[in-house]
């Protein structure tokens, strides 16, 4: 029995005060919460069940209010429970920018995505002093989350004492990468799958919670560098051309496109380091099997990277030799 399914769909009926309710669940992204669409005669909802323990609201609440506020499109929050973990929110409908995007309106869809983060990172608001920092405390965790679910768990640790000792060595260096970058508002999952097509052909934002205050192409290699989809290099690289304009435009910035794009390229590595051990950690932990599929595809885009710094050349060889032989044909069950 689904308890916390009978106690949403009781708290829902009392919300809109009806006694007829069908609920249809949706795909769950890698996390504890849970999505159902709510239909009454009058309407669609969608409902968000987060155990307090594990996923509390409260940071989805300010957040959201904090996006609506820079006119950014977001679910509006129709009714909340904090303590139980429920809320009510409008209904974006069906259409996923990864489901919806193609050659021809890529292009036109990626700009629109680029213009929504300058709009969310420009400028720091008083709300985002309050937020966690992506400092090199969160970041040592995110990689060393890497070795111990990738290499050690998943792999079985096939690495020498001495590729151990360069793995460390090039984290450390992309640390102090990270660290350079200026910090601005981060949403940590701005991609194709958080992000919807709406009738009117703009962008609602989903999956905002776990905000931060971080580098400034953190959420711009998630958006590019998307762990469900892949797009030519020369495409990628005349976006962040564009985004890095848009950027100049907005105001004075003290870094070239050259450096901006190593920064892009950097931030990359350490995010698919962090995707691609979520993805095996949910088959480890969680017995859910259905992201293992995109580990390679991500691995390729640290491996694409990694070749063209000198102070990454270990581990380029140690991910070459080690890990991406052992996700050779590996899919999505």
């Amino acid at each position: 029995m689904d308890q916390r399914l009978i106690d949403l769909e009781q708290w829902a009926k009392n919300q809109l005060q009806v006694t007829q309710l069908c609920i249809t669940p949706l795909v769950a992204d890698a996390s504890f919460r849970r999505y159902f669409r709510l239909h009454t005669e009058q309407q669609s909802l969608i409902a968000m069940d987060a155990p307090p323990t594990q996923e509390p609201i409260a940071n989805f609440i300010a957040v959201a209010q904090r996006l609506q506020q820079q006119q950014l499109r977001v679910p509006t929050i129709l009714a909340q429970n904090v303590e139980q973990g429920f809320l009510l929110l409008s209904d974006f409908g069906n259409t996923l920018l990864l489901s919806a995007l193609n050659d021809q309106n890529a292009d036109c869809l990626y700009r629109r995505a680029m213009d929504d983060l300058l709009l969310m990172q420009q400028p720091l608001t008083t709300f985002d002093t309050t937020l966690p920092r992506f400092d090199a405390s969160f970041i040592l965790t995110e990689l060393n989350n890497f070795k111990e679910w990738m290499v050690l768990r998943y792999l079985e640790d096939p690495l020498t004492a001495v590729e151990h000792q360069e793995l460390e060595k090039s984290f450390q260096w992309l640390l102090q990468q990270a660290l350079q970058q200026p910090e601005v508002f981060v949403h940590r999952d701005y991609h194709s799958r958080n992000l919807m097509v709406v009738d009117d052909q703009q962008l609602g934002i989903l999956d905002f919670q776990d905000a931060v205050r971080g580098p400034i192409t953190y959420d711009l290699v998630s958006l590019l560098r998307d762990c469900y989809i892949q797009w030519p290099l020369h495409q990628v690289e005349q976006w962040v051309a564009y985004f890095y304009q848009k950027l100049s435009q907005q105001s004075a910035v003290g870094f070239s496109l050259t450096e901006f794009m190593a920064w892009f390229d950097l931030m990359g590595v350490q995010r698919h380091l962090k995707a691609s051990f979520i993805f095996a950690r949910k088959w480890l932990r969680d017995q859910d099997p259905r992201y293992l599929g995109d580990i390679p595809r991500t691995l390729h885009y640290i491996q694409q990277v990694v070749g063209h710094y000198s102070e990454l050349a270990a581990f380029a060889e140690i991910l070459q030799e080690k890990i991406i032989p052992a996700f050779e044909g590996v899919t999505t069950p």
